[in-house]
């Protein structure tokens, strides 16, 4: 269960968009996905990490970082990951995009 956890790790060689790493993000759960998704700079925002599906030491980095990590800091990157979904992801105007798809239907 998302809401269990406290971090998304989803190492992908390849993704159009990522909806379950959007869904952990917008959850509020940081993520450790690779370089080959559209969720970019997600250390400087605070939001998880983006690490080689080759070289595993850098998933196994980014696991050590989020298990050695206090509650205070777990929740800055909880809120960092919100944050960054509702920046990247404008839900109103998706919303709308699909309204005006399925209009004529």
């Amino acid at each position: 269960m998302l809401e269990e956890a406290h971090v998304f790790i989803q190492p992908s060689k390849s993704e159009n968009f990522g909806h379950a790493l959007y869904e952990a993000l917008s959850a509020g759960r940081p993520v450790i996905t690779s370089y080959h998704t559209p969720w970019k700079d997600l250390i400087e925002s605070v939001a998880g990490f983006n690490v080689s599906v080759i070289d595993t030491s850098g998933i196994e980095n980014a696991i050590h970082f989020f298990a050695q990590m206090s509650q205070d800091d777990l929740q800055k990157w909880s809120r960092g990951a919100l944050a960054y979904a509702e920046r990247e992801v404008d839900v109103d105007e998706t919303r709308e995009e699909y309204r005006r798809m399925f209009e004529g239907f």
